[in-house]
């Protein structure tokens, strides 16, 4: 009987280092997963503070931009826009209302008289000789030197080949 109660004993020993390796298998199995969990927690938390950081600098370039557009969209207004406008707007003020309609009338018959004899063929381009439409408002016309703010990059441009060109020639 002997015999049979070591076996059985060592079986027991066996089943018990069994689950012991089964215990320890699945601790570290889990602690495989929660490391893991670990990793990938703290590689969504840092994709979202970078989404975060770019989402705050785009909303800063928007801002910026912004800004840029307003500020040329004044200076236009200031040396561009108001230097035209206020003149023309001043001489269409000071006109005769009836006169004024008088001459709208006059013009647009015109127009309607030169439409007619023309018959359906109408271009973008300005003959002079059959019809300028232009020239019922030459006594409201102003002409001025303007800085147009929109230009600028342009000018700068032109101005470095002119450089570059004068450069290339001496």
């Amino acid at each position: 009987m002997m015999k049979h109660e070591l076996y059985k004993k060592d079986q027991e020993d066996v089943q018990k280092q069994i689950q012991v390796n089964i215990a320890d298998s699945l601790t570290k199995q889990r602690n495989k997963r929660e490391a893991n969990y670990v990793k990938l927690r703290r590689d969504i938390d840092e994709g979202k503070s970078l989404a975060e950081e770019l989402e705050e600098r785009l909303s800063l370039k928007e801002e910026t931009a912004k800004r840029q557009k307003q500020r040329l969209y004044d200076e236009w207004s200031e040396k561009v826009f108001n230097k035209i406008n206020g003149p023309i707007n001043d001489r269409v003020k000071a006109m005769d209302a009836k006169a004024l309609n008088l001459h709208k009338q006059e013009a647009y018959q015109h127009f309607l008289d030169t439409a007619n004899k023309k018959g359906c063929l109408f271009r973008d381009i300005i003959i002079e000789s059959e019809y300028d439409p232009l020239h019922d408002n030459k006594s409201i016309r102003h002409v001025t030197q303007v800085d147009d703010p929109c230009c600028r990059v342009i000018k700068h441009r032109e101005e470095e080949v002119e450089r570059r060109h004068y450069h290339w020639t001496t």
